[in-house]
């Protein structure tokens, strides 16, 4: 199997205006589709897609508010406790908790 690093640079080099590379990844992904694991590891992902979305839209994490890694960790945390509360509250059939904000007081 070629390194990574060939294929770019046959890409950016001699077969940069043909199609050969187009046709290379959609028979790649012509094989990978039909598999189980696939469908299986498309379905996770979109579920991790529509969390982060959720922590972005509903719990206003689109910009971090506090400074420097630890206060990007500890914000993060914080939105994802809050959100997992959310689904737990849900789940133990009380209906959605309020939104009132990430650090907002319940």
């Amino acid at each position: 199997m070629p390194e990574h690093s060939t294929f770019s640079k046959n890409r950016h080099g001699r077969f940069r205006d043909s199609g050969t590379f187009r046709w290379l990844f959609d028979e790649v992904l012509r094989r990978i589709n039909a598999s189980e694991q696939y469908q299986r590891s498309r379905k996770q992902r979109k579920k991790v897609e529509m969390l982060f979305a959720h922590l972005k839209r509903i719990l206003r994490l689109d910009r971090l508010r506090l400074r420097g890694l630890s206060g990007a960790f500890d914000e993060f945390t914080l939105a994802a406790t809050a959100q997992n509360l959310r689904r737990l509250a849900k789940l133990a059939g009380h209906g959605p908790l309020p939104n009132r904000g990430v650090l907002a007081p319940a």
